[in-house]
């Protein structure tokens, strides 16, 4: 993957965190993002 995925990432709504790539897929998702993918920035339940 290429894009700007910085860890650990925290959702600002709820603090929710995900240290590792894996629990980034499973608590917040990724999304297409000027040519590459990017993780979002609020967790799923928050969005």
């Amino acid at each position: 993957m290429s894009g700007k995925i910085k860890l650990p990432h925290s959702c600002p709504k709820c603090g929710k965190t995900a240290k590792t790539t894996k629990e980034l897929e499973e608590l917040f998702g990724f999304r297409q993002k000027d040519g590459g993918v990017t993780n979002q920035s609020q967790c799923k339940d928050c969005r």
